[in-house]
């Protein structure tokens, strides 16, 4: 997942600025961080009732302009939802409640934020690997292996128990050199590895990065170069049960495909419509892509109509914040990160993926985690990265001064 900075002292939670775009289909308008009005806030609330961050940016306008009461609102609604805050965030909204209802407030946040656990730690990635994004299902190096922001590779897992690069990863002269690479899906049919290349502040190097999806053939040897542009800032990749790859630009809001054959990108959704699409999956019919936004919740585009479409839940539940997108059978595995408490959410769904039918919490705020990104389902589990360390790593890649190295812890958490 590419980070900003959204309200860092006060919530711990990312709402990066929108623009906005058009299209068919009814996922709303949406105004941008830097010109919306509260009344802009309060309409968009409405629009998407399954984000926390727009409750969190309505609390925030509120207490700005010392309107308590509108702000009291926002916040009691997002507890409603499962909410709750960072240290620095109880200490900001604190002072738009009297001392009767704060015991009250702080009560149910303490409820909401409560840990929940069924994991049990499945391996770790060594510190030298660096900065850990994502991890995928393999045929082979003990069937996973991971990418690293700031070593710019994939790593696995090989039968020693230690851990090597995963395949060749630069053209002759290094006229192609990945960039800081981010989700990955496998096909198995075809023997193709598909991964985001991204460049981000923490890319070391990044002059020579490689910004799009690349594609590592059966032989670990053939490489294919997808390039997008550097703004799209590429986070995660799914397949289709044709074999077709799908990248999302985290950056621009951008949804690209690589049917089985071509050489390109095609995009799917412009950038603009979606703030920061994340992790995907494809409908149990495979009609449409489910797409994480991490701002907003999830949308589902239509493959026949091109439709963008909300995908949300008439129950009081945050849907935004996701990270990572994983199915198991029909339903949706979520890894959400963007707010508190972080958790893993069992989304069940339709066939079509037009209509959710049940939201349940697998894991929330476990203590072994740090930040829970991406994962992988197979076996009836999903092994996913339980803390990727970003706020430990600077510009080009380095350690900060106040962080030690350490491995990746991946856990695996059963789903049956």
């Amino acid at each position: 997942m590419i980070r900003w900075a959204f309200l860092a002292l006060a919530f711990a939670a990312a709402f990066p600025a929108a623009a906005q775009g058009g299209g068919a289909g009814d996922w709303p308008e949406i105004v941008s961080a830097d010109e919306a009005t509260l009344a802009d806030l309060q309409r968009m609330a409405v629009d998407f009732p399954n984000s926390g961050l727009i409750q969190l940016r309505i609390a925030q306008a509120g207490i700005a302009s010392d309107d308590y009461p509108t702000a009291r609102a926002a916040l009691w609604r997002y507890l409603r939802m499962g909410g709750a805050l960072s240290e620095q965030g109880t200490a900001f909204v604190q002072t738009a409640f009297d001392e009767a209802e704060w015991a009250l407030f702080a009560a149910r946040m303490a409820a909401n934020g409560s840990p929940l656990d069924g994991s049990r730690r499945a391996g770790e990635v060594p510190a030298e690997n660096g900065l850990i994004e994502g991890v995928a299902h393999v045929p082979f190096m003990d069937n996973i292996v991971a990418s690293s922001v700031t070593a710019r590779a994939i790593f696995g897992r090989a039968t020693a128990g230690n851990w090597e690069r995963y395949a060749r990863e630069r053209t002759a002269a290094d006229r192609l050199v990945p960039g800081s690479l981010m989700g990955m899906r496998y096909d198995f049919e075809r023997g193709w590895l598909w991964v985001a290349s991204s460049v981000v502040p923490q890319t070391p190097n990044a002059e020579n990065a490689f910004s799009g999806m690349i594609g590592y053939g059966p032989d670990r040897n053939d490489v294919l170069w997808l390039a997008t542009d550097q703004e799209d800032q590429p986070g995660d990749v799914a397949l289709g049960p044709d074999g077709s790859a799908y990248l999302s630009g985290g950056g621009s809001g951008a949804v690209y495909v690589r049917r089985v054959g071509s050489v390109t990108l095609e995009q799917l959704i412009a950038p603009g419509r979606l703030r920061s699409p994340q992790g995907m999956e494809v409908s149990p019919d495979g009609s449409a892509l489910i797409i994480a936004d991490y701002s907003y919740g999830l949308a589902r585009y239509d493959f026949a109509t091109g439709a963008l479409d909300q995908l949300g839940h008439d129950e009081l539940v945050i849907l935004d914040g996701i990270d990572g997108l994983s199915r198991h059978g029909d339903d949706l595995i979520a890894i959400r990160n963007g707010v508190r408490p972080h958790a893993i959410l069992r989304i069940s769904i339709n066939p079509a993926g037009d209509t959710i039918t049940a939201v349940e919490r697998l894991e929330r705020a476990n203590p072994e985690w740090g930040e829970p990104t991406l994962g992988a389902v197979f076996d009836d589990t999903l092994y996913y990265i339980a803390d990727a360390r970003w706020p430990d790593y600077g510009d080009d890649g380095g350690l900060n001064d106040d962080a030690a190295p350490r491995a990746t812890s991946i856990r695996a958490l059963p789903l049956r």
